[in-house]
């Protein structure tokens, strides 16, 4: 009988990875970063205004790739296609996905691409990060934190957001490195 050999991955933060999942293959190299975000309010609400100024705002710069949304997914994946129009189909789909945290997306190229740089958010913050991809064995598609996924201290951290800016939308930002 062949012992199973498992790579210890390093995970920190406030999400619980499932690294042990028998339902996830662990993808060779980079890793996973999960950011929460906090979108402008939807609606105006009086006494709930955190940008009156310049300068009320924060941007990212994702070093990584948007593979995932807590509340809107992502597109079909760009693989197995079998023209290239299916291809360019998809990959226009997803700039427009891309575009709602990176407004510049789709006028980039490749190489300023690399410094891409998020919407204006209200606020930013790394939530976990890890060594481990995992990659959904049966639906062939990449691991993306929800807040299921979130330990305890992650849900709490969550609720103070809610409370903190309770007429924006809050989501959880899923991002591969390679």
């Amino acid at each position: 009988m062949q012992a199973l050999q498992q790579r210890e991955h390093l995970m920190s933060g406030w999400v619980e990875f499932p690294v042990n999942d028998l339902r996830y293959d662990c993808a060779a190299g980079g890793g996973l970063t999960v950011k929460m975000v906090v979108l402008s309010p939807k609606q105006s609400v009086q006494g709930v205004g955190f940008d009156e100024c310049h300068g009320a705002r924060v941007q990212d710069l994702f070093d990584g790739s948007l593979i995932g949304d807590s509340t809107s997914p992502a597109p079909m994946g760009l693989r197995d296609y079998r023209t290239d129009f299916e291809y360019d189909e998809a990959l226009a789909q997803y700039g427009a996905w891309a575009e709602r945290h990176m407004p510049n997306y789709r006028r980039l190229n490749r190489e300023e691409a690399l410094r891409l740089l998020s919407q204006s958010y209200l606020a930013s913050m790394v939530m976990g990060s890890t060594s481990w991809v995992g990659w959904h064995r049966q639906s062939d598609t990449p691991w993306i934190c929800s807040l299921a996924d979130l330990s305890p201290q992650g849900l709490d951290l969550y609720d103070r957001m809610t409370r903190l800016y309770p007429c924006s939308d809050i989501r959880l930002l899923t991002f591969m490195s390679s």
